[in-house]
């Protein structure tokens, strides 16, 4: 591509930038956006300020909102506190840290008003930005209004929330265009469409989609994922109780005469099958031990385990009740 093309499709691209910018910031106005962008699909990092103190961050834990997104939250019980985070303006970002990170809350606060800066500028320089810190519960659980397949997690406990109000971008940023497909949400869509006739940007964009219906088809998928990882493991219970009624009809089959004489010698139920009940609980164990090495789950492994065992119970009880039945009918000459 020539340079001339190449400064063309630029500046068109940054004519785009500057028009989302400006409908963000007239939705904004009439309460009819909210940015809530979550790091879901990052691992964790660090960082070199963070590194030099110690410290780690966890970009899983970070939010960007609009102080909006507080407000239908509800983290914050001081009403001044709420009214001093709606009031941000240009240079302005909150920082929400929880309680537990008190103690650190210099290193997080010149973390992110460096990072943020950036965030904020236009990619060729830095904002230079001025944050109050503010403290939320460690026991709340935030709502992302997470749509993105890669991690279907909808709530965040204890995040570290910084609030951004879009009078604080510069019109070129390219936050927006990064962030408008996945943590930008509407609510009034005739008013968005508007907007979009406004500044041309209708033709730029496939559709609208309502995040209600990106939800449930999220949870309609996530209940399929669901029911295809269970099926396996129910097929395998099944499978397992098979393997075990099996085992327990060969064992009275093999050693029925064994039974029968012990039985007359006047041996007792856990006498007469004391061994193979051992046999059969250690055989639960072990299977119990690979099962938490394949679920990572102690109840499940365990539920499993104590299923078999009861009916393993159940049908040794059953079966050695009917051979009793049995040998006293032969014993009666019937």
């Amino acid at each position: 591509m020539n340079r001339e093309a190449f400064t063309a499709d630029e500046a068109m691209a940054q004519q785009q930038r500057i028009a989302w910018s400006r409908v963000i910031l007239e939705s904004y106005a009439k309460n009819n956006v909210m940015l809530v962008q979550h790091h879901l699909r990052h691992n964790t990092i660090k960082e070199h300020t963070i590194i030099e103190s110690s410290k780690e961050i966890s970009l899983e834990r970070v939010l960007y909102v609009t102080p909006n997104y507080i407000q239908s939250e509800g983290g914050l019980y001081d009403f001044k506190q709420l009214e001093e985070i709606k009031q941000l303006g240009k240079g302005e970002i909150a920082l929400l840290l929880p309680k537990s990170l008190q103690n650190d809350a210099s290193v997080y606060q010149a973390y992110f008003e460096d990072m943020v800066g950036k965030l904020l500028a236009d990619g060729e320089k830095s904002i230079s930005l001025y944050s109050n810190v503010y403290y939320i519960s460690d026991e709340k659980r935030w709502f992302i209004y997470n749509h993105t397949p890669i991690n279907y997690e909808q709530f965040l406990q204890a995040p570290l929330i910084v609030v951004l109000s879009p009078e604080s971008f510069e019109e070129t940023s390219y936050f927006w265009e990064n962030a408008l497909p996945d943590f930008v949400f509407f609510k009034d869509k005739e008013m968005l469409e508007q907007l979009l006739e406004k500044y041309n940007l209708r033709n730029t964009i496939g559709s609208l989609l309502s995040s209600r219906q990106q939800y449930n088809t999220l949870r309609k998928n996530v209940q399929l994922e669901i029911l295809m990882t269970l099926s396996p493991t129910i097929l395998g219970i099944f499978t397992s109780i098979l393997l075990f009624n099996t085992m327990n009809l060969l064992y009275f089959e093999t050693f029925k005469r064994e039974i029968a004489i012990k039985r007359i010698a006047g041996m007792r139920f856990i006498e007469l099958h004391g061994s193979y009940l051992g046999e059969q609980v250690g055989s639960a164990l072990v299977g119990m031990g690979l099962a938490m090495f394949m679920t990572k789950s102690v109840i499940v492994s365990l539920g499993v385990v104590v299923a078999l065992l009861i009916n393993n119970w159940m049908l040794l009880n059953k079966q050695a009740k009917k051979a009793e039945k049995i040998q006293l009918s032969v014993l009666n000459g019937r």
